[in-house]
């Protein structure tokens, strides 16, 4: 799987120098740490709640949704990748590849449901 101690590289890849290698590398890493922004606005979602300045809380909750639609569109971009590259890629690998994504995907949509929740929480303390 993915191996941050050796430079963030795939176990199993054993051809460095092929674009899809490199790709789906870039792009695991931009839906990581797309998702970690997620997490960040829903932090400062919360946070806005807990001090009553609700002012920005739709415009947080909205950069979630577009975040997380984001995350929708890389995990889509790595899947193409994994189906159509090159037989050089470990069958096993693309697999594991295949479960991280959908954990990280998992991730921001949870993101997105609980971002949705505030909003809703905000609508029904004005009325």
């Amino acid at each position: 799987m993915f191996d941050l101690i050796n430079g963030g590289r795939f176990q199993g890849i054993e051809k460095e120098n092929s674009l899809s290698h490199n790709e789906v590398h870039k792009k695991v890493l931009e839906m990581a740490r797309t998702s970690v922004d997620t997490v960040k606005k829903l932090n400062k979602m919360v946070n806005k709640l807990l001090s009553s300045e609700e002012e920005e809380i739709h415009s947080l909750g909205e950069e979630v949704n577009t975040l997380e639609h984001k995350c929708d569109e890389l995990h889509f971009a790595i899947n193409r990748i994994l189906v159509h590259s090159n037989p050089d890629i470990n069958p096993f690998s693309a697999i594991e590849i295949h479960n991280c994504i959908i954990e990280i995907e998992n991730i921001s949509d949870n993101v997105e449901e609980v971002a949705d929740y505030i909003i809703m929480l905000t609508v029904s303390k004005r009325t």
